[in-house]
């Protein structure tokens, strides 16, 4: 070997020596398997690198949402303890509940499309705990098309309706694009709950062609969260079809503040545990006890007419008694007598 030859050698394995071993790729982050669906079939399968959800093309202002289940797989309680935007046009609304091991609750993000222009993907961090910790990345993307919008805020939102009375609310569609004879009809109907009309307002070159889209709330609708959405074809090919989502809650005249549940833990025998309760009401009334509580359970009732009642939950625990999940039925003296319901769970 000539004295060349074995100085580049010599170079070549002393680089080789000097440099750090490749580091190896980072672990996927585990909390991204909670967001998948249909996780508790294969609780062990691999955790993607992040989690996806494509909005496809919307019209400009269009509010989007997308529920996921939130599915928490391992053996200790896990709850949403930070989440991390991106951008503004993401919003999320996580559970507000510690998740016990294999149960599931809805974790809906909305992605608002009157904050960007084009094609855009924005992250979500999620990290959950708190006594293990680990920060899921969700991705999403939209194409928010300038030639189709809604006007603001790009989504029916009743709010908050009391129970028994109707509500209506419109949104307007405008197109602006190439197509000359630009139509629009329902492609579905919403629930029982909801009445639809689609009225084409105004159609002209300069201005472009508007609908206005107006979604009626029924009188007879339940109580609870609305969450609908109403789906219109139309016929560009670029845009085939223009969502418009159904937000609000429909409140009943008696109501828990809160979740609605009133938890104990590690309570000894012979010691009782007192936690309150707060019940809204939309006029003044009285609260009696529905039923004999029993379990351990006992109330402590004001007997007076008020719209806001703080009543006192007491749990002393019989020899031998263990978890518990009990209903507490409340009456009202209101018209109908209405019942007002929340949850005590012992652990």
């Amino acid at each position: 070997m000539t004295r060349i030859a074995f100085a580049t050698l010599f170079v070549v394995v002393a680089f080789a020596i000097a440099q750090p071993p490749a580091r190896p790729p980072a672990p996927k982050p585990w909390a991204n398997k909670l967001f998948l669906p249909d996780i508790l079939k294969d609780p062990g399968r691999e955790a993607p690198a992040y989690v996806a959800h494509d909005f496809g093309s919307v019209p400009a202002g269009t509010v989007s949402t997308h529920t996921f289940t939130f599915t928490n797989i391992y053996d200790v309680p896990l709850q949403v303890v930070d989440v991390r935007l991106e951008c503004g046009c993401l919003k999320a609304f996580p559970p507000n509940r510690v998740l016990k091991p294999n149960e599931s609750a809805e974790f809906t993000v909305a992605m608002n499309a009157a904050q960007f222009k084009g094609a855009v993907t924005k992250k979500m961090l999620v990290t959950v705990g708190p006594s293990f910790v680990s920060t899921a990345e969700l991705r999403f993307s939209a194409i928010s098309r300038e030639d189709v919008s809604l006007s603001a805020p790009g989504l029916i939102d009743f709010g908050f309706v009391p129970q028994g009375r109707a509500a209506e609310k419109s949104v307007t569609l405008r197109y602006t694009g190439k197509v000359k004879d630009w139509k629009v009809e329902p492609a579905n109907a919403p629930g029982g709950a909801f009445t639809l009309n689609v009225k084409e307002t105004s159609r002209g070159e300069v201005l472009g062609t508007t609908y206005t889209v107006t979604v009626g709330l029924k009188d007879t609708a339940p109580p609870g969260t609305l969450s609908d959405a109403v789906v219109l074809k139309t016929n560009d090919p670029d845009t085939p079809s223009v969502s418009v989502a159904i937000t609000g809650r429909v409140q009943p005249p008696v109501r828990v503040a809160g979740e609605g549940v009133v938890v104990f833990q590690d309570v000894a025998p012979g010691r009782a545990q007192v936690g309150k309760v707060l019940v809204l009401a939309d006029a003044k009334c009285k609260l009696t006890a529905a039923a004999d509580q029993g379990d351990g359970v006992t109330l402590e009732l004001f007997p007076v007419a008020a719209d806001r009642h703080f009543v006192t939950v007491r749990y002393e625990p019989k020899p031998g008694a263990g978890p518990l999940r009990k209903e507490v039925r409340l009456q009202t003296d209101l018209p109908g007598q209405p019942e007002v319901n929340f949850i005590v769970e012992v652990r």
